[in-house]
């Protein structure tokens, strides 16, 4: 009897569904997300995963070239090499620090004009506090120093006020967008540099990023930078993810949260149902 019992348990445990484990290789093998920065300064910006990419790729390539700053090989002396200055140094001199004026924001500047009164100053924060989250979204974070620093960015537009209805307008309208920021920053009216026009006069505009994949607090973390003397700051950042579930397909019932993954049963002619998985980075 005991052999039995033992048989027709085996038999059982046999029948019943197994685990589908996630594959760790294939998440291990994966590459690293690409995070990206929006641009300072820049009024708008188109992106897509691929170029951001592509983008991430060429800035490493930049990056090698700029710390080395060398050319090797020649039809004299195939081995010698000639320091010279980088297509990037080139561009971000002729770029910076020109003294040219920049675009003018729609902002309130805080008086005294310093980056520490545009930090602290009520009227930048109330927006953010006071600003309505639009249908179908959930709001992630509100009224925070930082904006988003994360991966499958999608855009950056500058818009004429606060408005977070507007930039989920945007987001509804790109395939694939799941979350937006909405921010404001701190930026010069000039294009400073140390010596020939040091100071500038700030304005405040008012950006939205688009985002592809659910975005979260900690990655908050974009707080500005400094260009020549003139300190860019980000205040009165908002952040929200699309709640929205799928739309139902017809002869389906759903769709549902769940609380963990679906564990796919057997078939009643006993063969497993589950069909493999995929790991997506960029989620």
């Amino acid at each position: 009897m005991r052999s039995l019992f033992l048989a027709g348990f085996a038999s059982l445990a046999l029948a019943a569904p197994r685990p589908q484990n996630i594959d760790i290789e294939a998440v291990e093998a994966a590459p690293d997300p690409v995070m990206v920065t929006p641009a300072v300064a820049a009024p708008s910006q188109g992106a897509s995963v691929a170029a951001a990419v592509v983008e991430a790729a060429a800035a490493t390539k930049v990056s090698l070239l700029k710390r080395t700053n060398m050319i090797c090989g020649g039809e004299e002396d195939p081995s010698a090499c000639i320091e010279v200055e980088s297509k990037r140094d080139v561009q971000v001199r002729k770029r910076d620090g020109d003294c040219s004026k920049q675009p003018l924001g729609s902002g309130p500047v805080p008086s005294p004009d310093t980056a520490v009164a545009f930090s602290s100053n009520q009227d930048i924060q109330d927006l953010a506090r006071s600003a309505p989250t639009p249908d179908g979204y959930s709001l992630v974070f509100s009224n925070l120093d930082g904006s988003l620093s994360a991966s499958v960015y999608m855009g950056l537009t500058t818009m004429d006020s606060y408005d977070t209805l507007g930039c989920q307008n945007l987001c509804d309208r790109a395939v694939g967008c799941v979350a937006f920021n909405v921010y404001t920053e701190r930026d010069p009216t000039i294009n400073t540099n140390a010596e020939s026009c040091p100071n500038s006069p700030s304005t405040t505009n008012f950006k939205c990023t688009l985002w592809g994949a659910p975005v979260s607090a900690e990655q908050a973390t974009n707080k500005g930078q400094w260009r020549n003397p003139f300190q860019v700051v980000i205040a009165a950042s908002n952040a929200y993810n699309r709640a929205t579930p799928p739309p139902a397909l017809g002869g389906f019932k759903g769709p549902f949260q769940l609380g963990g993954a679906i564990n796919a049963p057997y078939a009643a002619d006993g063969h497993d149902t589950f069909m493999g998985s995929r790991y997506d980075p960029s989620s």
